[in-house]
């Protein structure tokens, strides 16, 4: 007896499915590069824009951009005395603490730094003179008292500005 196969109706390929995420993919990988916030509080800001799907297909989303974000390389390099910069990086229980130690012939360098879920952008710049010691300090534009902790704003980017003398 010959064997028999099933019976030979039409197949019809597989039609793949649009993700609910599509629509905001791209706006999800900016909001990652900006702060790396968790899928839940991801959940909600894109609810807000529209979004109905669910939690763990975003989860899926964003464990992929942070592994990605997480494996860039770093490229260690060594300088020769004087043609690198350090930044102290104080940890205070409000906020950091800066403590800049700048090669005297630099005149500015910037920095960026996840501190608690916060990205500081800090900036620095010499004012005429060639110390370290800050002269002023500025958080978001507005005037930040010296020795004070930064701010700790989680899920956010603080601008720092930084003038040295």
């Amino acid at each position: 007896m010959a064997a028999t196969g099933w019976p030979a109706d039409e197949v019809k390929p597989r039609v793949k499915r649009r993700s609910k995420l599509n629509l905001f993919r791209d706006y999800i990988r900016a909001r990652l590069e900006r702060a790396p916030i968790t899928a839940v509080r991801m959940l909600r800001e894109i609810q807000g824009l529209g979004y109905e799907g669910k939690l763990s297909v975003l989860k899926g989303f964003v464990h992929e951009i942070k592994e990605s974000q997480r494996l860039r390389a770093v490229v260690r390099f060594e300088t020769m005395p004087g043609q690198q910069g350090q930044v102290d990086w104080g940890k205070a229980e409000a906020g950091v603490v800066l403590g800049p130690c700048l090669p005297s012939h630099w005149d500015e360098a910037s920095l960026h730094r996840l501190y608690r879920g916060c990205v500081y952008d800090i900036g620095y710049r010499r004012d005429g003179g060639r110390g370290n010691r800050i002269a002023s300090l500025q958080v978001e534009g507005s005037e930040h008292a010296l020795g004070t902790p930064l701010p700790i704003v989680r899920g956010e980017k603080v601008e720092v500005q930084v003038v040295l003398e």
